[in-house]
């Protein structure tokens, strides 16, 4: 199934922005979380159909696809004022929701990776503890939101289909 990018951003209280960049090529299967659907991956036999990359793995214990072929990058940014141990927070935080969409997620056959970055234009206020949570919760949808919108604006490519076209 055709990966590709996507980016989702949203303000938060005090003015704070935050948004996500997703490249996504993953070996699992794309979910809609909401729905616990299938949106892509591997395709299964018929139109439509997709072949459920855990049910597969776990049919074909032994069987190794090729490594290094499949990865999830994503960077999530913000302009609120952190230093390197909030954001560290903010990616480990992020991969929640490479996991609510993405399953299975971290394979030996990826490289899924999320880097954060601040842009410091804002200064947090009040509670820099709450602060921290309510961007690391954001950096979870936003990221969320960029990899299924990857997924479902990519565009079919020679013989590989998008999920679009492949309903």
């Amino acid at each position: 199934m055709k990966g590709g990018l996507g980016s989702f951003a949203m303000n938060l209280p005090g003015g704070i922005r935050i948004g996500a960049i997703a490249i996504v090529n993953a070996f699992g299967d794309i979910v809609a979380p909401k729905t616990d659907t299938i949106i892509a991956g591997a395709r299964g036999e018929k139109r439509g159909q997709f072949a459920d990359s855990i049910r597969v793995l776990l049919d074909n214990i032994g069987h190794t696809p090729p490594q290094g072929t499949n990865t999830t990058i994503g960077i999530v940014a913000t302009d609120a004022h952190l230093n390197k141990m909030q954001l560290r927070k903010v990616a480990q935080m992020a991969h929640n929701g490479l996991a609510r969409t993405i399953r299975p997620v971290h394979t030996l056959f990826d490289g899924d990776t999320i880097f954060a970055v601040s842009v410091p234009e804002r200064e947090i206020a009040g509670d820099p503890g709450k602060a921290l949570m309510m961007i690391a919760v954001a950096a979870e949808n936003v990221l969320e939101t960029a990899i299924r919108l990857a997924i479902t604006e990519a565009e079919t490519v020679a013989d590989i289909p998008a999920a679009r076209d492949w309903q």
